[in-house]
């Protein structure tokens, strides 16, 4: 179901589709760093990096959709934001900006896809559509609890 309080969208472009996250969970976007392999984690998770003195574990965007996997390129972003009870920072390819659709360009996904759980919904642009993430469904409670013991596993 889609958060009817949305307002303003970080857009973001993986694998050449855009896609957005509700701003008000984004924390700040940083340029990629190195990643420290994270041993036990849910496939998804490529690591952890240290911001600003916080471990945040790193997702792969890319492998959460089953898109083509590939190295974190030095030109790709993380996006630091909150996904349910956790900080995570999203591998993206590039940020395209941050936009204030209209009541009538947002569709809930549930009229589209019934019981969609990643997508909240989309916004219907001039030129394309841009899909809107639910954040705090990208891990599974059986990849959050793998989360959790392998960060435990090395004292996060």
């Amino acid at each position: 179901m889609l958060n009817t309080d949305i307002c303003h969208l970080l857009v973001f472009i993986v694998d050449e589709q855009e896609y957005a996250l509700p701003y008000t969970i984004v924390e700040k976007v940083v340029r990629s760093v190195e990643i420290t392999p994270l041993p036990n984690a849910p496939d998804i998770i490529k690591g952890i990096i240290n911001v600003h003195g916080r471990v945040i574990p790193v997702l792969s965007v890319r492998e959460k959709l089953g898109c083509h996997g590939r190295d974190i390129d030095l030109e790709d972003k993380f996006v630091i934001a909150k996904a349910g009870k956790r900080v995570i920072a999203f591998v993206v390819d590039d940020i395209v900006g941050i936009i204030e659709p209209s009541a009538k360009e947002v569709v809930d996904m549930d009229k589209i896809i019934p019981d969609s759980e990643l997508f909240g919904g989309t916004v219907k642009l001039p030129n394309n559509l841009v899909l809107i993430y639910n954040a705090e469904k990208f891990l599974s409670l059986k990849d959050e609890e793998k989360l959790q013991d392998a960060m435990a596993d090395v004292g996060c």
